[in-house]
């Protein structure tokens, strides 16, 4: 059997799931990652690796909107072997069944279903979490990441069973109607540098004359023009100024402004290093 090429979809937000892709690709070599965000919403994609991965978070116990929209347009090969990948800063909940159910409408059984903690990247939680207990949960990500890069190269069937699925069936669209309109403002240490509209998966940020961000109605509840923020300027209501900010720390602003630049991001060699942008 000749070598397997492997795909992975991701969204990403302040950079965990971003990061973990990484790792997984240079783990699994011959890999190509693109973002979920580079896709039209509207026109089928078809994967075209042996192996296909999609990397998400968590967002309100479920999927968020834009994956379930990409999963619900996604067309693998025959004989291609697929995986969900989630990273959660709580727990799961029934985030996985959710994705496999969309593929599933699709004809696509999925093969594993794999769920890593990450630390959370609401300020309300990051100031209950102290910098060492940030550290060992990317440390542990980082072992994850080598256990799912082997199941997938064995293509083994496991599926985390993500605790309390009801969460996820009673109260997912409820939460997400309320992501839809965040308390997200810019105070006055805002430079008007765009840097929020640019990160922004989801295209939901535009710059009004005096050159300040706007929120639309379609927010994921990412953070990510909250987290990438030179100024710290964006707040979540009114209780956030002064509290701690979170991007993954091996992952750079250049990084996530290619959210919304194409679609074939990176690819890795089988010797698992980056050779370049596409």
């Amino acid at each position: 059997m000749g070598k397997r090429v492997h795909q992975i979809f991701v969204f990403s937000g302040t950079g965990n799931t971003w990061h973990l892709a990484k790792r997984m690709a240079e783990l699994l070599g011959d890999a190509e990652i693109s973002f979920v965000a580079g896709f039209r919403h509207d026109a089928t994609v078809l994967a075209q690796g042996d192996t296909v991965g999609i990397a998400t978070p968590v967002y309100a116990g479920g999927l968020p909107a834009l994956v379930k929209i990409f999963l619900a347009k996604l067309v693998l090969r025959r004989q291609a072997w697929s995986y969900l990948l989630l990273t959660n800063g709580g727990m799961p909940f029934g985030a996985g069944r959710q994705g496999v159910q969309i593929l599933g409408r699709q004809g696509v059984e999925v093969g594993g279903v794999f769920s890593v903690r990450m630390p959370d990247n609401s300020p309300s939680h990051l100031v209950r979490m102290f910098a060492w207990r940030r550290k060992a949960l990317l440390a542990r990500a980082d072992r994850s990441a080598e256990a799912v890069a082997e199941a997938v190269q064995e293509r083994r069937h496991e599926r985390s069973a993500g605790a309390f699925p009801w969460v996820t069936e009673l109260l997912h669209e409820r939460l997400l109607a309320r992501f839809r309109h965040p308390p997200l403002w810019a105070d006055a240490q805002c430079t008007g540098c765009g840097v929020c509209r640019e990160v922004c998966p989801v295209e939901n940020i535009v710059m009004d004359g005096m050159h300040r961000p706007q929120w639309l109605q379609q927010c994921e509840g990412c953070f990510a023009c909250v987290a990438w923020c030179p100024s710290r300027a964006i707040q979540v209501g009114r209780f956030s100024r002064g509290l701690p900010r979170y991007h993954h720390p091996d992952v750079s602003l250049e990084e996530m402004r290619g959210v919304r630049r194409g679609t074939s991001l990176k690819r890795f060699s089988q010797e698992g290093t980056g050779v370049g942008e596409r």
